[in-house]
């Protein structure tokens, strides 16, 4: 048996409280649960990064940037920090933070925080801005910090060389005093050349001896200056390496410090998010879902039915589609059957078979 699209209709037609109420029933019970949430307010912190425009960054390099602070800002660091500053829940903080870049080569971000508590979306957007750029400045922190330790240590270390040495020689700068015997042995080596010429052999002979004792100290002392000039390039050599982490530890400060700046995050109150928008939105999904769900359960009812509850109803509904009037008569009335005697014979007329 053959059935169009009439059959379809009516079968919906049939229930057609079902597509009605089933989603409007959802659409309230879903607008319903929604205006019953607590007010949501909303405050926006704008974050300019001086740091970067002064660091001369490429645009890729500011986009990875951005990258990276978005989620830093919802990372555990800042969440845990922020609630410890500001009393806001972890749930809420890690629902409502996010953040946008105004254009895509700027230095310029938007940190929006949307929250229940009214007197505390400003302050939490303002103190999750700052903590993500503090976040992203530790690892910076802690390698200078960890480079000036290291230095300080080596220099320390070196110092305490130079002091032990200076103990045991007797010698705090060596180095001139081997310059200033030098300079004594070749005064003395003058008179002795003076001395000869003049043919004064007493002078000749205390000139000498006092120069041999001198040749012999400078030969002592000459080891002790080789040694103490080592110590002292490894000195010259930590106090550069300190002097520069002194500067990179300065530098990564002075960012922090260009962080915390006022200047550096205005924030803007925007008061009460209407609920409105998303109790239509979500009211909307949930009544096309239910309507989807609403028809399909039709189309089981009643088309997948046991057949034998099926047939008497849908013939009666196929047949005045199907059937002319004059059809319909012809099957209304009663056709006769063959009575069959006992040899096969036939007891009446052979019924006219309809056209």
């Amino acid at each position: 048996m053959d059935f169009d699209i009439k059959d379809y209709l009516y079968a919906i037609r049939r229930r057609l409280w079902l597509p009605v109420a089933v989603p409007l029933a959802a659409a309230l019970i879903t607008g319903g649960i929604l205006y019953l949430q607590p007010e949501q307010y909303q405050a926006t912190a704008t974050v300019v990064v001086p740091a970067l425009s002064a660091k001369g960054y490429s645009t890729s390099a500011v986009t990875q940037y951005f990258s990276t602070y978005k989620d830093v800002l919802v990372s555990a660091p800042v969440i845990n920090q922020v609630n410890a500053s500001t009393g806001e829940s972890k749930n809420n903080l890690a629902a409502g933070l996010s953040a946008n870049v105004v254009t895509a080569s700027s230095n310029i971000i938007e940190v929006t925080y949307t929250g229940p508590r009214k007197g505390n979306v400003q302050l939490v957007a303002q103190t999750a801005a700052m903590d993500a750029l503090d976040v992203l400045v530790a690892p910076q922190l802690s390698a200078a910090t960890s480079e000036l330790s290291t230095a300080q240590s080596t220099l320390s270390d070196a110092n305490s060389k130079l002091t032990e040495f200076d103990n045991q020689t007797g010698y705090i700068f060596p180095e001139d005093e081997y310059k200033y015997q030098s300079q004594e042995l070749s005064a003395l080596i003058v008179q002795l050349q003076q001395a000869n010429l003049a043919g004064d052999r007493s002078r000749i002979k205390g000139l000498s001896q006092v120069i041999d004792k001198r040749q012999k100290d400078l030969l002592k002392l000459a080891p002790i200056v080789i040694q103490w000039r080592n110590l002292d390039q490894a000195i010259n050599a930590a106090q550069t390496e300190y002097n520069h982490a002194v500067i990179d530890l300065n530098l990564v400060n002075a960012q922090i410090a260009s962080d915390h700046d006022p200047r550096t995050i205005t924030v803007k109150n925007q008061g009460h998010i209407s609920r409105v928008p998303t109790v239509l939105r979500f009211g909307g999904v949930a009544a096309g879902v239910a309507l989807l769900l609403a028809l399909a359960f039709i189309v089981f009812m009643e088309f997948f039915r046991p057949a034998v509850a099926q047939i008497p109803y849908l013939s009666r509904l196929a047949i005045p589609a199907r059937s002319s009037p004059g059809a319909a008569a012809e099957l209304s009335e009663p056709v006769p059957v063959a009575a069959h005697s006992n040899g096969g014979a036939s007891s009446g007329a052979k019924p006219k078979t309809p056209a």
